[in-house]
Formats: structure tokens, C-alpha cells, sequence
């Protein structure tokens, strides 16, 4: 989406989502303004655009900061049960929350998302965004998403008694004594969860508000498929839903019979496969909850993000992985597009992949490759070796910023370029990938699952290595939904 849509867009809907979409159009238009002069000072037509656009950013932060304010007044209002101050909602106050109703739990879970006391764990930068999430998903109510369900689930594991079980867990594993209030802590939980948490397979499940199935952690690895792809939260076993690749339209002459048009719509299924995270630690967890949640949510979220990058890249479709962008579109004829030359990448590749994608996907279209490859694109500057007039490069930017003004992103977990990582030309790669990452969609099942292992045992002495280790298990899907959105360059 270009700058102008973004503001057209926030001048008619000027919710911080929007408003905060307007503010990162105007920061990349300056970061190409910058770019574009490079070190030498800007000419007089880029000066006074970056007068316009910077004046346009500080107010456009200042528009963010009121309406956030504004939506946490809205947000705090329907969280009171009276609309008289000093009778707020306690979430945990005389309710049964695997029975109440949908309307009180949800009630009640917004009022827990909005005291400080259980999100005090989450870091400062990212919680304001943890609690708009988290609120969206406690209002969704789809065949793919229950939000009432995860309203019981959030009051119950966030219950003071269910942290301390969980906690006592962790530290001590399966055979900790619980108190009675702990007792029926789990028990609600398990009830909820609609499994044993008593037996070797069940587990405890994990804490709603440092959930990396909820959170939606993406460290160590750069994990950008969350913030380009279509990630589809739910709480059942697969995402269903219905796509299809656009309607014709036709002239026609008056009195004559309208031509049918009608879109062939496709009904596509993601299933959820379970991807299981084992870590070891040894740090003490002590009695101080935001402070064990805050390291637990470090660990869970970044171990497995790395596994998740590579599924949704490489993953085979098979009964026990999800199905990568590489695989849906290395299955899908058309929307391959073969090297000029066997063995080589050069320019036209490039040209010839941004031709062949339909053009009512090119609006939001995105770049991936690893960076073997990128590394050659950037070859394709003028005065390099084969070097092309349409191409540029700045040696100080870490990478490509954008290709055909769109961004480029960086995936290791695709082929490499030709001459590098063993990569030949008899090889059957698959180099760039071209598209509307918005048609490559993500199912994440609500709600993760822990156990502890309470000894490491060293592989060679057979004796205890003094840490412990949790086995943790989430369920996550992915698919393109619409292969003609995309074009990938292959060289077979």
C-alpha cells in the first residue's frame, strides 16, 4: 500500500492501527529520501518533501498518541461492570469460569488484561501491543476462534493459585505436593483444556499471558513471516476458511445477457501440527511470578521461533509438518518461473518474475530470498561485473531495502545462489520469491503445553548435569491459500 492510500485510509478510519500504518509509510518515504542522497546534501525538491513529510510525522505521532488514549478510556469503560467508579471488575470474584457466562468471562478477562498486577511481566515496549492482541482475540468469536474459550482459559491460568502450581511445577516437576486451592486450580484448567494434566502426556498448560502461542514471539532468528503473512489465531485443530483469486468483469451491450463473471471460490484448510521445543536451564525460579513469568516467556518464545521459521519455509505438508511457502508454490506449475540462463541468476530473472505476477497482486507485493542470493542482486549494480542501469547499490545499508520499491526480506532457510553452499546448476533450487504475502496464511492454536524433566542426564557419564529442562508442545499450520499471489524463480 502506497503512502497516499495509507493516508486516505487513516483520514477515513484514524485508528492507531491505521494512524500507526500512516506514521511507517512516512518513516520509509524519509529513509528513501536519505538513501537517494546518500552522503551529499539533499537537492531544494527533496528538502522541502522532507520539510512536508516530517512535519506530516510529528503529527501523525501525535495523532497515534491521542487515539491510543482515547481507545484505552474506551477499553477501561467496558471493563467496569457499573458506571459508577469504585465498583470495578474483580476477574476472579465468585465465578465459575468453566460455566459462567460468555459475556461475564469475557468481561472479566478484559478487567484481568487491564490490571497491572498480571501484565507487569511483559517488557514495556511490547505490552501495550500484547494487550490490544490479546483483547482482539477475547472479542473474536468465529468457527476458527472461540474468544470466550480463551477468556475461561486466560481467568483460570491466570488465577493466583494455577501460577504458583505452575511455578512449583517448573521447580520441582510432576510429583510436587499442591495445596487444595492449587488442586483445584489444575483441575479447572484440565476441565477447560478438555485433557488429563495429572498423567505423563497431559502437561500444565501454560500461563495465557506468556503463551508464545498468544504473545506471538518472534526473537532470535529474524521471523518476518509474522509481520507479512496472515496469521489466523484459533482453538480448534485446523483454520478453515474460503479464498479465491478474484472475479472477471465484462462490457456488454444493453439488452444483451450479463457474461458470467462469478469467482471459482476454493474452500482451503490448514491443519495445526504440533511442534514440540525442548530446553534446558538453570537459573532458580524463586516466589516472585512477573519475574519467573517474564524468563519463562523469554525461553519458550525464543526456542522454538528459529523451528518455526524453517516450517514455514521448507516445511513438507507431511502428516507431521506444515506446508512451507517453497513447497506450496514448488507443487504449483504456474506460479514457477524457470532461469534465462542454466545455472545463472541475472536481471531479467528478476524482470521476468515481477512481469509474470498478476498485477492486482503486485500493490503489496514482497521480496524473500536467503542472502547468498540477495548478495547477487546487489552484484547487479551498475559498474559491477554484468551490472544492469536499473539496479543501485549503497554499501553502508546492511541489505536491499526494497527491489521494484518493494521490501525485500531475508529467509537463510531458502537455496543459496549458484557457486555457493554447494549450490550447482544441476541443482534443483529455488531462488527468489516474488508476492502478496497476505495469501500465505499461519494457524496458530491457542494454548501451549509444558513438562518438566527434572534431571539432564550427561550422555556419557549416565549422571546428572545439575540442570533441569521443560518439553513444551504448541500446534501451528501454515499454507499458501492462493498460489497464483506468488511467483518463485527455480532453476530444475
Amino acid at each position: 500500500m502506497n503512502l497516499e492510500e495509507l493516508r486516505r485510509r487513516a483520514e477515513a478510519e484514524p485508528t492507531p492501527e491505521n494512524l500507526r500504518a500512516l506514521r511507517d509509510g512516512i518513516e520509509a518515504a524519509l529513509r528513501a529520501i536519505n538513501d537517494a542522497a546518500g552522503t551529499g546534501d539533499l537537492t531544494p525538491e527533496q528538502s522541502e518533501r522532507w520539510q512536508a513529510l516530517d512535519e506530516e510525522h510529528a503529527a501523525t505521532v501525535a495523532r497515534i498518541e491521542t487515539e491510543e488514549r482515547a481507545e484505552r478510556v474506551r477499553e477501561s469503560r467496558q471493563r467496569w461492570q457499573s458506571t459508577q467508579f469504585g465498583t470495578r471488575v474483580d476477574p476472579f470474584d465468585g465465578i465459575d469460569v468453566r460455566n459462567a457466562p460468555r459475556g461475564e468471562v469475557r468481561s472479566r478477562a478484559l478487567a484481568l488484561l487491564d490490571s497491572r498486577q498480571h501484565t507487569d511481566h511483559l517488557p514495556s515496549n511490547i505490552r501495550t501491543e500484547v494487550q490490544e492482541r490479546v483483547a482482539r482475540l477475547l472479542r473474536t468469536q468465529t468457527r476458527n476462534m472461540d474468544g470466550s474459550w480463551l477468556a475461561r482459559l486466560m481467568l483460570a491460568t491466570e488465577n493466583e493459585h494455577y501460577q504458583s502450581a505452575f511455578m512449583r511445577f517448573c521447580a520441582h516437576g510432576a510429583t510436587v505436593v499442591l495445596t487444595p486451592e492449587e488442586a483445584r486450580a489444575v483441575r479447572q484448567v484440565q476441565e477447560i483444556r478438555g485433557m488429563s494434566l495429572s498423567d505423563s502426556a497431559g502437561g500444565y498448560g501454560v500461563p495465557v499471558l506468556i503463551d508464545p502461542t498468544i504473545i506471538l514471539t518472534a526473537q532470535g532468528h529474524p521471523n518476518d513471516f509474522f509481520e507479512i503473512a496472515r496469521v489466523e489465531s484459533i482453538t480448534n485443530d485446523e483454520w478453515k476458511g474460503v479464498s479465491s483469486a478474484g472475479a472477471t468483469s465484462y462490457w456488454n451491450t444493453e439488452g444483451v445477457a450479463a457474461t458470467d463473471g462469478s469467482p471459482t471460490l476454493a474452500q482451503p484448510v490448514v491443519p495445526a501440527k504440533r511442534i514440540t521445543t525442548y530446553v534446558e536451564y538453570t537459573f532458580e525460579i524463586g516466589g516472585d511470578y512477573p519475574g519467573f513469568a517474564s524468563e519463562m516467556s523469554m525461553v519458550m518464545g525464543e526456542s522454538h521461533s528459529e523451528k518455526l521459521v524453517e516450517g514455514f519455509t521448507t516445511g513438507l505438508g507431511t502428516t507431521a509438518q506444515p506446508t512451507g511457502i517453497v513447497t506450496a508454490l514448488e507443487a504449483a506449475a504456474a506460479s514457477q518461473i524457470g532461469v534465462s540462463t542454466d545455472g545463472e541468476l541475472n536481471p531479467e530473472d528478476v524482470d521476468k518474475m515481477w512481469d509474470a505476477l498478476p498485477i492486482r497482486f503486485r500493490n503489496n507485493a514482497r521480496w524473500m530470498s536467503s542472502t547468498s542470493v540477495e548478495n547477487a542482486i546487489r552484484g547487479f549494480a551498475a559498474g559491477s561485473a554484468g551490472g544492469d542501469s536499473n539496479y543501485s547499490i549503497n554499501i553502508t545499508q546492511e541489505r536491499i531495502p526494497a527491489l521494484r520499491g518493494k521490501p525485500y526480506h531475508l529467509n537463510d532457510y531458502m537455496d543459496d545462489a549458484f557457486g555457493t553452499g554447494g549450490v550447482t546448476s544441476a541443482s534443483d533450487v529455488s531462488l527468489l520469491i516474488v508476492g502478496d504475502w497476505r495469501h500465505f496464511l499461519i494457524a496458530r492454536r491457542v494454548g501451549a503445553t509444558v513438562e518438566q524433566v527434572q534431571h539432564v542426564i550427561d550422555t556419557t557419564t549416565g549422571t546428572p548435569t545439575g540442570e533441569r529442562a521443560l518439553l513444551m508442545w504448541a500446534r501451528v499450520g501454515s499454507d499458501s491459500i492462493v498460489d497464483n499471489a506468488f511467483r518463485i524463480l527455480t532453476n530444475d
